[in-house]
Parts: structure tokens; sequence; C-alpha cells
């Protein structure tokens, strides 16, 4: 074996050690989020087609469900049509047709329930600190939007503040608007809650960005003591009190 085959085999060998160790419960996170979404998308692009195909059957049918859910089972059922504008040719094979496509979307129903559950099961085993604090939801769209749960970790509390916000940031800098105050956090239950969204959702960002650190290097679980923390603050309408973090040279300058 020649010296360069020696060297190989050994980086080959490390490499496997390193990719075996690495935690992959970010990805696998990101990987079923995006799963989730396009299922969701299959879902709706589908339930428009059984409606319009249903709707020569039976069309008053779809004015009663509104929810897709709720008119792919009522289709299901197959119910009997009383008085209708619908076409009158329609035959037992031509109905038929119909329920077997509406029995697959239910099935994408059921399955988009059990990803949903494994969605927030690896939410719960990677990164719990961060669940508590900002549900499952906003974690996932955080970190979609950051990339990875190591990029999520690595920025600061602005940053995440304002994530999902980048649209409204860059009209900002361009002299066009406003300076946003939240992103995804704005469809966070506290944040409504709050008179003062703007503040609030600094905190959690500020408590977010503290349990994501936790959450990567695998620390103690301290979720709910973080929550409590901003539910008070909530609750008394005091001001959300931000650290000065001062620089080593003013540290040792005084």
């Amino acid at each position: 074996m020649s010296k360069f085959e020696e060297i190989r085999k050994k980086y080959l060998r490390e490499t496997r050690e390193k990719l075996s160790k690495k935690d992959i419960g970010g990805e696998l996170i990101l990987q079923s989020f995006k799963s989730l979404k396009e299922v969701e998308q299959s879902i709706n692009e589908l339930c428009t087609k059984l409606r319009e195909w249903y709707g020569y059957y039976y069309p008053e049918l779809e004015h009663e469900n509104k929810n897709n859910e709720e008119f792919v089972k009522k289709v299901l059922e197959n119910p009997k049509r009383k008085i209708s504008i619908g076409y009158e040719l329609f035959k037992e094979k031509d109905v038929k047709q119909i329920l077997i496509f509406a029995e697959q979307i239910q099935n994408l129903f059921n399955y988009k329930k059990k990803l949903e559950q494994y969605l927030d099961i690896l939410i719960e085993e990677s990164c719990p600190n961060t669940k508590v604090l900002a549900g499952s939801s906003i974690t996932c769209l955080m970190l979609e939007q950051a990339g990875s749960l190591k990029n999520l970790m690595e920025m600061p509390s602005s940053t995440i503040q304002l994530l999902g916000a980048e649209k409204a940031l860059f009209r900002h800098l361009k002299g066009e608007g406003k300076s946003p105050k939240f992103g995804f956090l704005y469809g966070h239950e506290l944040v409504k809650r709050s008179k003062d969204k703007g503040k609030i959702a600094k905190l959690l960002a500020d408590k977010i960005s503290i349990a994501i650190k936790i959450d990567y290097f695998k620390g103690k679980f301290i979720g709910d003591k973080l929550r409590k923390e901003i539910e008070k603050k909530l609750t008394t309408n005091s001001k959300p009190q931000t650290k000065n973090h001062k620089s080593n040279y003013e540290t040792y300058n005084k």
C-alpha cells in the first residue's frame, strides 16, 4: 500500500467518525418542515380540483363547507342530492372516481397529522428550550430562514427579532418605510397579548437567543424559567431590561 493510500484511508476513517457523531437534529427538523409545507400545498391544490370536479355533480356542497378537510369528509359520505342545479347525467362510475380522488386527499390529511406529530417530537428532542419559548411553528420558521441550527445559534438577538421581516427591513434601509420591530415573532401569543409589541418581541428574541444556544450545546432545560421571566414582564407591563454589555477595554480601563 502506497503512502498516499494510507493517508487517504486515514482521513476517510476520521471523516466517517465525525459524521457519525454529528447531531443532525436541526437538519431533520428542516427537512420535515419543508416536507410538511409541500404536503399542505399539495392538499390545497388537490382540494381545489376536487371542489371543481364535485361541483359539476353537487355544487351546493361547496358553499356549505369552506373548510377543505370538512369538505373532503362530506364528499366521502356521498350525500344524496335533493334539489340540485348539478348535472343530471352523472353516472355511478363518474361519482365513484370522484370518491376515489377524495379518498386519496383524505390519506394526505392523515399523513399531514402524523408528520406534524413527528416534527413536534423532533423539536422537543433537539430544541426543547426554544420550543417552550417560541413554539413549534415559529421555531421551524426561524430555522428555515437561518438555514441551520448552528446559523440560528450564532445570530444575535436583534437578528432573531427581525427574522421574517427582511423585505420590510430592506425597504427601511432604502428609506421607503419604518424600521420593522418583529418578523415571525408577530405571530407569538405573548406578542399578540402585549400593548407594546415591539418591546415584548425584543425581550422574547433575547430569551430565544439564550435558549437556542443552550439547545445547540445540549445544556440544561431552563425554557420554563425563561418563559416565566417574559410573562412576568408582560403582566407587570414593566419595561424590558437590557443588559449593557461592556467591552473588555471598558471593563479594565475605568
